[in-house]
């Protein structure tokens, strides 16, 4: 009888799942272009205006600049080696 009240709550559940999956809304998306894919199967899971030609993120472009100037200039200091006013004050005294 348990094994019974077991498997009945098992497929009422499975039922359930299956009905839910039938009633999936798309997400509201106010972006004009988005592309959603799931990373292992490389499934297409949402899209909207996927053919839409866009400009590359520019932010993204902008801080790759900034971090790279960042660690140039940390470069050019570590080359010049360490700095000193004594030269500069030896011609003021």
């Amino acid at each position: 009888m348990r094994m019974k009240l077991l498997c009945l709550s098992l497929i009422m559940t499975l039922s359930q799942i299956a009905s839910a999956q039938d009633n999936i809304v798309p997400p509201s998306v106010s972006a004009p272009r988005a592309v959603l894919l799931d990373p292992k199967t490389k499934q297409l899971l949402f899209s909207k205006a996927p053919d839409q030609r866009a400009l590359q993120g520019s932010v993204a472009n902008l801080m790759t600049a900034y971090v790279t100037f960042c660690r140039q200039l940390e470069i050019n200091r570590m080359a010049s080696g360490p700095v000193s006013l004594r030269p500069a004050l030896a011609g003021h005294a």
